[in-house]
């Protein structure tokens, strides 16, 4: 039996449906591009009809008319330049003249180009303009800007001018299909058409391009062609350029052209996105954007092309980049030695003070920029006193100072509360050292009132803390932190150019180190004049140490707020990750050398703005393999800076470093017998020193004062004496502090009170007080 077979398309239809097409239709969709074929814009022949119809009815009608009017159109342009030149002289006569030895702005013809003379340096000239435009407009600027040495200036001008889209459909510039389409719409439908399209324009493009040199000059043409690949651009004859530049009049005269806005933007107006194909494989797209020149105060290096290597205008860092704060990452302590020389060469320079603290031998180098340059070691030159604030108000001190001394204690010292009493007290003292942090609890309990004798036990948190203050005192941190401080901090920032090693041997005495030199300059006044530098950060290095000290990040951020509330900083570490990124937002400015580690490439490209977004606001930020290769990559005396003022991260060449001297510590030696000597000896010797003047410091006046009260009224409470001083207009004053200071010394005795069942201290001046306040005064009474 056999099988019917079928058709797999189904079954036929009756009739063919082609045969029921009467004609060809078309469907354009929305979106259609306008395709142009002819760009030019012709003049109207209806104004020229219209005006010879004019002419000749006038003559037919009116011929003796027509011979009055030319004849006296003749007489007026013959006789106007003799008419124009009889005015300008009986203008000028009444005005003093004097003769130049040659004019402000004077060209003259070369080769292939126009020498421009008078106005600044000597420029050669080329200038290009589009004659036609073809169908499709090619390139576009980020291709010029690449491709063009713009060391000496262009100028790129683009005349629009908008028209109604009806000329459009009037002239017919545009392909058949796109016409018939534009017809078959309304008039509103047109309008919305075009408005997409960013409307139609009429449009004049030219290019004035100068160069230092008649060569330099006959090559812009070329890369201007290649970058703006347009068979309707042709060159400005010299002498019709130099006529243009001499009437101020660029643009009169030449054809124009159609475009939509839409053309125009893509073409000459946006640059190309930072995706762009034709983008080096190495080199970021923000880098193809012009850098704003400005007047540095400190000049570190040229902006250079990353493409080419060519060099640019001078760039650098302002003093106020430095006041917000700089951040020096990458390379290694080589290049980072580079950048800082040039830097603080340019710094002394200007009249300014700069300490640099580091943990990098390497570094102490950079002393030698200078003859009065100084090097002090921690443990050899300097000591540090923990219990010494250095002016600091003492609650501040002790709190950042408890964090600080974690790092040895290796745990939590929040809840050593009896070790953070005994150390505030011996910090009130001013003149106490390591060995004068005891916790004695029976004493205490004593002094405080309490009849009971038996013992308390210290936290576990105080009894850690006093095997961190034991370690400082008698262990390996002994010769960097017990006994007096060798050299001030205010003395030691009145240098011109200071460099302290901070380097002891072990991780967590270095650490401890950084952090507490960091709070003794951040807790100095505002002073503009004098640039920190901490080089090699380690107590900032958040990331190799949270795992082990929780705090870290809190106590960094407030370093470098302090810091940059104080004055200029600058940061200077390889790895930019390792930083909390709370401390890096901190800093205003950056200049990033060369990076390996992913994770810091990660971090400073976020810092650079280097980072790209692959589509709308939502959309996923992710990085671009360009910028991580091109930081991988840079050569050794190359870097990356961004601060405020600049839009885009700038590629640059840093200068050559300067010579650096050998380093002589002549003044160390002087710097720290000055200070033994004491700042009173030294600004006056024979001022008498009393034995208040000695105890009271800064606080002398203070120290009177409350001696004057326990002699009128004692015994007074701790409480007491403090409403007097605020009553007087001492409300600063760290009352606390001065009755540590005076019971230390004997002048005054603490006792206690109770009332209902309360216990106060109170404070009674001994003879030793009154004697020294009556010395006090007849001393005051005699300067």
């Amino acid at each position: 039996m056999a099988r019917k077979r079928g058709n797999i398309m189904g079954s036929k239809p009756a009739q063919d449906p082609m045969d029921q097409l009467e004609s060809a239709r078309m469907s354009i969709t929305t979106d259609t591009q306008i395709r142009w074929d002819d760009r030019s814009v012709k003049p109207s022949w209806d104004y020229i009809f219209w005006l010879s119809l004019l002419v000749m009815a006038c003559v037919l009608w009116f011929p003796y008319l027509t011979i009055i009017t030319t004849s006296i159109v003749l007489a007026i342009m013959l006789f106007l330049p003799s008419i124009q030149r009889y005015l300008e002289l009986r203008t000028l006569s009444d005005i003093d003249w004097y003769e130049v030895p040659q004019p402000d702005v004077d060209f003259e013809k070369k080769e292939k180009s126009l020498l421009s003379q008078g106005a600044g340096d000597e420029k050669h000239i080329i200038a290009l303009n589009m004659k036609k435009a073809q169908s499709n407009l090619q390139g576009d600027l980020g291709k010029l800007l690449r491709g063009l040495d713009t060391s000496h200036g262009f100028l790129l001008l683009v005349d629009l001018f908008p028209i109604e889209s009806s000329h459009i459909v009037k002239d017919g510039v545009v392909t058949g299909p796109i016409e018939r389409y534009l017809d078959y719409l309304s008039s509103s439908q047109r309008k919305a058409y075009f408005h997409k399209r960013g409307g139609v324009w009429q449009s004049q493009l030219y290019f004035v391009g100068h160069s230092r040199t008649d060569l330099e000059a006959r090559l812009i043409e070329g890369q201007f062609k290649g970058s703006v690949p347009d068979g309707g651009l042709k060159r400005i004859k010299e002498e019709d350029l130099s006529h243009r530049l001499k009437q101020w009049d660029l643009c009169g005269g030449f054809p124009s052209f159609f475009a939509t806005g839409d053309e125009l933007s893509n073409w000459l107006v946006q640059l190309p996105s930072e995706l762009g194909p034709e983008v080096g494989s190495n080199v970021p797209g923000e880098f193809i954007a012009p850098i704003r020149s400005r007047s540095d105060d400190y000049p570190l290096g040229v902006v250079v092309n990353p493409e080419t290597l060519k060099t640019g205008p001078s760039v650098g860092l302002m003093h106020s980049d430095l006041e917000r704060g700089l951040l020096l990452c990458g390379g290694d302590w080589r290049d980072r030695k580079h950048v800082l020389s040039v830097l603080i060469d340019h710094i002394l320079a200007k009249g300014k003070r700069i300490l640099l603290v580091t943990v990098n031998e390497d570094m102490l180098g950079l002393a030698g920029l200078r003859p009065e340059g100084m090097v002090l070691t921690l443990g050899k030159d300097l000591v540090l006193n923990p219990v010494d604030s250095d002016g600091i108000p003492r609650a501040k001190f002790v709190s950042e100072l408890l964090l600080s001394l974690e790092t040895i204690a290796g745990t939590n010292l929040s809840p050593a509360a009896d070790f953070e009493i005994a150390l505030s007290r011996v910090v009130s003292l001013g003149n106490g050292t390591l060995a004068d942090i005891v916790i004695d609890s029976e004493h205490e309990a004593l002094q405080d009132g309490s009849t009971t004798q038996q013992s308390i036990r210290i936290s576990k948190a105080s009894a850690l803390a006093l095997d961190a203050i034991k370690r400082l005192h008698q262990g390996s941190g002994a010769k960097a932190f017990y006994g007096t401080q060798t050299v001030s901090m205010n003395r030691l920032t009145s240098q011109s150019l200071a460099v302290v090693l901070l380097t002891i041997g072990a991780f967590d005495l270095d650490m401890f180190a950084m952090d507490l030199m960091s709070l003794k300059l951040s807790g100095l006044p505002p002073d503009p004049n004098l640039v920190i530098i901490i080089d090699t950060p380690e107590h900032l290095n958040v990331a190799k140490t949270a795992f082990r000290y929780t705090k870290r990040g809190i106590l960094s951020e407030r370093i470098a707020r302090a810091f940059v509330k104080r004055g200029p900083l600058v940061l200077s570490t390889k790895n930019p990750s390792a930083l909390e990124w709370d401390t890096s937002d901190v800093l205003g400015s950056c200049i990033a050398l060369r990076m390996r580690e992913s994770a810091d490439i990660a971090n400073i490209s976020d810092i650079l703005s280097l980072n790209v977004v692959s589509g709308g606001i939502h959309s996923k930020a992710r990085q671009s393999s360009r910028e991580s290769s091109f930081l991988r990559v840079m050569d050794r005396g190359y870097a990356l800076m961004t601060h405020e003022q600049a839009k885009t991260c700038m590629p640059i060449k840093i200068a050559p470093p300067p010579e650096l001297r050998t380093v002589s510590n002549e003044g160390v030696d002087l710097l720290t017998r000055s200070e033994s000597l004491g700042d009173a000896y030294l600004e006056s010797s024979d001022r008498p020193t009393t034995l208040i003047e000695q105890i009271g410091g800064r606080d002398s006046e203070a120290v009177k004062e409350v001696l004057r009260l326990l002699t009128r009224y004692e015994p007074l409470t701790e409480e007491s004496v403090k409403r007097f001083l605020i009553a007087k207009g001492g409300a600063d004053v760290d009352v606390e502090a001065i009755l540590s200071r005076l019971e230390n010394a004997s002048m005054i005795l603490r006792g206690h009170e109770i009332h209902t069942g309360v216990s106060y201290k109170n404070y009674r001046i001994t003879m030793k007080g009154s004697m020294a306040l009556r010395n006090a005064e007849v001393v005051s009474s005699e300067g």
